[in-house]
């Protein structure tokens, strides 16, 4: 009989660059609000809401690009903590 043993490693490199690169930039953009004048509430909100808007929708394309699993991961926490992060 012959054994063939494969090692299959998985490049973490484009997930690193494309998508939590991306959503660290996007949480870091929340601190912005605090640079903005208190009294006008709606500008800040409107940067706050923006922002969880952009996040969800790169949600939904990066789901195309991320393997499918029957199981939380790594980077699915990642953004769920991401997304708590800008709503607070």
């Amino acid at each position: 009989a012959t054994v063939v043993q494969l090692q299959v490693v998985r490049a973490p490199h484009f997930y690193l660059t494309s998508i939590i690169g991306v959503l660290i930039m996007l949480s870091s953009l929340s601190f912005v609000v605090f640079q903005m004048p208190v009294e006008p509430l709606d500008s800040r909100l409107n940067v706050i809401l923006t922002l969880l808007l952009t996040e969800i929708a790169f949600k939904f394309i990066i789901a195309e690009s991320i393997p499918k699993v029957g199981y939380s991961t790594l980077m699915d926490a990642f953004v769920v903590t991401n997304l708590v992060f800008l709503a607070m």
